[in-house]
């Protein structure tokens, strides 16, 4: 041990003290972090938390193995308070061996740890050369203006570089919530492989503290997700905004309402958190914002003259000029992603309608076009059921899946479902409607009437002219009545339906429109879904004029 002849000495107006620490810091989560960050300007790769204590008596080691302090760097940089860090280390960053930029800018963190402990011991090695010294806030307030610390300076140590911050009789007496400290402390940073941070409580294994534990929610998963800057490159906003490009972060939507101590987007400088999790957009959905969370890494900001970051680093100073662009664009970015989530939400209802029901919505739609009054029902329902603010997924699946089933593709619904059974049941009638297939379907339609009206008369060797005209022919030679023929009316409709059945079996049975012919206007698409329901509901009327014949 040797005793230096020199001295350390802290100047200081008193009331900073108070001022900048015990009332600026006062819960552990950013004190701590305060240490963390200047671990990380002394050039660490690692910083361990140790966490120790009963009810009665607790304490805090936070360790970093950064390049540790000299005595004449303690005297001339540690104990000065309210130091421009900035104007000297930013020229000398480069002959850094992590090329880092500080985090630091006032040299006031290291007074968080009065927030609280009375007193600190550090503990600093630099070239083999240890510093012991110790900060003791009722000896600083009983000093005046001038604290002198008392301390030790070991030579030839074998000790690695870095320093060791030991807070003792800590004013806290609930216990250490270590799960809670490490997500608390994942707010504040964005670790790399090049830093990471540890801790432990009461001597049992180190855990990394991770990027992942900041967005870590029980019972929720995430949604959707954009990563910047390729989101801030596919909306092409380098084009208006210079610093597009340098954004890095992502930001998410859940699937459950995240935590409210989260919702927003949190902006990180070097590092480091400078804006608690904040909405951008001045009006926005607060459905939307329930499942908001993220973070964006806007470094740029630092070089901003003014500072526009607060002292304690949780917010900016928006109403500076040299921050409109930004706000500009965060208000861009999230008014995007609000119309995105939304888009996607509805594609993915789409795509579990299909899964669930085996309806592709769109083709439901464009089956049914002819039909303006269930296009427009189906219009009404998907703009209600495509907002996810007013109707969840599995709601909107099912009902799109019950609309469906009352009107099905090619439905024209009422005129389907008031077809006669002939026609419905017929299977294969059934299947060329639905496959599509309309000309085919309605030439079946008339091939199963054809035979219904040769089964009543027994006629089945004969040309369908020559049917047509026996069966629905004068009264001496017709085979079929279909009334009494009694009144006029009923003579015209038994005319009627004698013209009917000539016109429909003439297009349908007439040699020339064969296989080919059906075949060619199938891919032309010259007989639509309507054209065929009007000859199946035409159809329709003849079997049930059949059914209610008064002879045989």
């Amino acid at each position: 041990m040797v005793e230096n002849p020199e001295e350390l000495v802290m100047k200081f107006d008193p009331l900073v003290i108070d001022d900048l620490g015990a009332k600026l810091y006062s819960t552990l989560p950013p004190i701590i972090s305060e240490l963390i960050a200047n671990g990380y300007d002394a050039c660490a790769n690692k910083v361990e938390i140790e966490l120790f204590g009963t009810a009665e008596n607790k304490s805090v080691i936070i360790y970093d193995d950064g390049e540790g302090m000299s005595f004449k760097e303690i005297n001339e940089k540690y104990l000065i308070v309210g130091r421009k860090r900035r104007n000297v280390e930013e020229d000398t960053k480069k002959k850094k061996r992590c090329n880092r930029p500080p985090i630091g800018k006032k040299g006031l963190g290291k007074l968080a740890f009065f927030g609280i402990a009375k007193k600190a011991t550090i503990e600093t090695v630099q070239n083999k050369t240890k510093v012991v010294f110790e900060m003791d806030l009722t000896k600083i307030h009983n000093s005046g203006s001038v604290y002198k610390p008392e301390f030790v300076v070991r030579k030839n140590v074998l000790e690695k570089d870095g320093t060791k911050i030991i807070l003792g009789n800590l004013y806290r007496k609930s216990d250490f919530d270590i799960e809670s400290l490490k997500q608390s402390i994942s707010n504040y940073f964005i670790f790399d492989e090049d830093f990471k941070v540890y801790i432990k409580k009461d001597g049992e294994k180190f855990e990394e503290i991770t990027n992942d534990l900041r967005y870590e929610q029980k019972g929720r998963k995430e949604d959707f997700s954009w990563f910047f800057p390729e989101t801030a490159e596919k909306l092409k906003l380098k084009d208006k905004y210079s610093f597009a490009d340098t954004i890095k972060g992502k930001i998410i939507l859940f699937d459950k309402p995240v935590k409210n101590n989260l919702r927003g987007v949190t902006l990180f400088s070097r590092k480091k958190l400078v804006n608690l999790p904040e909405f951008f957009p001045e009006q926005g959905s607060s459905f939307f914002f329930q499942y908001l969370t993220g973070w964006l890494e806007v470094d740029f900001i630092d070089e901003f003259k003014p500072d526009v970051i607060s002292t304690n680093r949780s917010s900016l100073a928006w109403n500076d000029p040299n921050l409109q662009e930004l706000k500009s664009f965060l208000n861009e970015v999230i008014s995007f992603i609000h119309k995105d989530w939304r888009e996607r939400k509805k594609e993915r209802t789409n795509e579990k309608i299909k899964e669930k029901y085996n309806v592709d919505t769109v083709h439901w739609r464009e089956t049914n076009k002819n039909n303006l009054t269930i296009v427009k029902n189906i219009d009404k329902i998907r703009e209600i059921l495509d907002d996810p603010e007013k109707v969840s997924e599995e709601e909107a699946t099912d009902i799109l899946g019950i609309a469906h089933s009352l009107a099905p593709n090619h439905a024209d619904f009422v005129l389907w479902s008031g077809l006669h059974n002939k026609i419905t049941d017929n299977k294969i009638i059934k299947e060329k409607f639905f496959d599509e297939k309309y000309l085919e379907a309605a030439k079946e339609a008339v091939q199963i009437y054809n035979e219904e009206v040769q089964t009543i008369t027994g006629e089945s060797q004969i040309d369908y002219r020559t049917l047509v005209e026996q069966v629905f022919g004068q009264e001496d030679t017709r085979k079929i009545w279909l009334t009494n023929k009694s009144t006029p009316s009923e003579k015209d409709i038994d005319e009627g339906c004698k013209f009917l059945s000539m016109g429909i079996m003439t297009g349908f049975r007439n040699p020339a429109v064969g296989h080919n012919s059906l075949t060619k206007s199938a891919k032309i698409k010259i007989f639509s879904d309507r054209n065929c329901l009007d000859i199946l509901n035409t159809i329709s009327y003849l079997f049930d004029r059949l059914e209610k014949r008064k002879k045989p």
